[in-house]
């Protein structure tokens, strides 16, 4: 492809990430369900790789208005995806949460959206290191909290080296996954079935009825 169109597909992708983002922060608003985002390459002076917002902080539009600006610093097309940094972080917050999550009998829902392979802060290649470090933390993520735990791993990309490394480490995450490809939604829309549409969003939400 050329350096135009590049672009022009990463500017789209970033724009359905963005959507996506969005709407789980309506959905969390609607079911009244705490909501924390992480998200990576946030840009701004920080020098920082991450940047968080916890919705219950915020009331009615500002939580929107506050998660635009979040999303209008980012740097969407960027080398290096360290999923693992956010992890880390997700582990500290399930950690403080576990006794509530298994009093209540409620369920952690991890959504990861990315298009790449999971890095190092300083590299843009994904080394075997790199994966076996994203399996490793989910799997003490579901130990923490007694398997009440479910990975919902929302792909942005068509690239099948991606999709194929998500899919193939479910059986060693020892929890509940689902990795939803950008396929289905696409298919739906250009078919205009609104029952496919409906189950592909279900899935994105992590497949609550409630949604």
């Amino acid at each position: 492809p050329t350096e135009e169109s590049t672009r022009t597909d990463g500017c789209t992708r970033w724009a359905e990430v963005c959507e996506f983002a969005e709407r789980h922060l309506r959905w969390s608003r609607m079911a009244r369900t705490p909501c924390f985002m992480s998200m990576l390459n946030p840009g701004g002076e920080s020098g920082s790789i991450t940047e968080h917002m916890d919705v219950e902080l915020h009331v009615g539009d500002e939580s929107s208005q506050v998660l635009r600006r979040m999303l209008g610093r980012s740097r969407p097309i960027c080398d290096a995806t360290p999923i693992t940094h956010i992890l880390f972080d997700q582990q500290s917050l399930a950690a403080s949460a576990v006794a509530d999550i298994r009093k209540t009998g409620q369920t952690l829902v991890l959504v990861i959206a990315t298009g790449t392979l999971p890095t190092s802060a300083s590299s843009g290649k994904s080394t075997r290191d790199d994966k076996d470090l994203f399996v490793h933390i989910i799997r003490r993520l579901g130990l923490a909290l007694a398997g009440r735990l479910k990975v919902v791993i929302r792909l942005f990309t068509d690239d099948s080296n991606v999709a194929h490394f998500y899919n193939s480490v479910r059986a060693r995450l020892h929890v509940e996954v689902d990795v939803v490809g950008r396929t289905s939604a696409e298919t739906a829309s250009q078919r205009n079935d609104d029952r496919a549409l409906v189950a592909h969003i279900n899935r994105e939400a992590g497949g609550f009825e409630a949604f």
